[in-house]
């Protein structure tokens, strides 16, 4: 399902991850699908991002391994202040006994995404999350 750029409600995701790289190929897909980004580039901004713009997000995408304040510690805050606010963790370093991501699971997240990932499937993700 593609997110409709007609849409006159505007949806805003928060994107955290450290790798300058990451962010900037997910904050040009997100805007060209019609919505608002906003990035955090360790735990302690997502955080704060997620405090004082909550209004404005309507889901998250937050890397497990992120500087200052992890993703899971992140994701936990967040899931404090509002547990049904829906996130997506993502990893470039799935390990093969599974802790990372049932890890994630347990404490809210919606699913943990690998690294790298295809358009297609973060279009279907983000719509599915945001529809909540």
């Amino acid at each position: 399902m593609r997110l409709s750029k007609e849409s006159t409600e505007r949806h805003g995701i928060l994107i955290a991850d450290a790798d300058n790289m990451v962010c900037d190929y997910l904050a040009s897909f997100m805007e060209e699908e019609g919505v608002a980004v906003r990035v955090a580039r360790d735990g302690v901004e997502a955080v704060l991002a997620f405090i004082y713009e909550a209004d404005q997000l309507d889901a998250a995408l937050i890397d497990i391994s992120l500087p200052e304040l992890n993703g899971l510690n992140v994701l936990r805050i967040l899931k404090a202040i509002d547990p049904g606010f829906p996130v997506a963790m993502l990893s470039g370093r799935i390990d093969g006994d599974g802790k990372i991501e049932s890890t994630a699971l347990a404490h809210g997240a919606r699913v943990v995404v690998p690294k790298p990932f295809q358009g297609k499937m973060l279009r279907e993700l983000i719509s599915e999350m945001m529809s909540r």
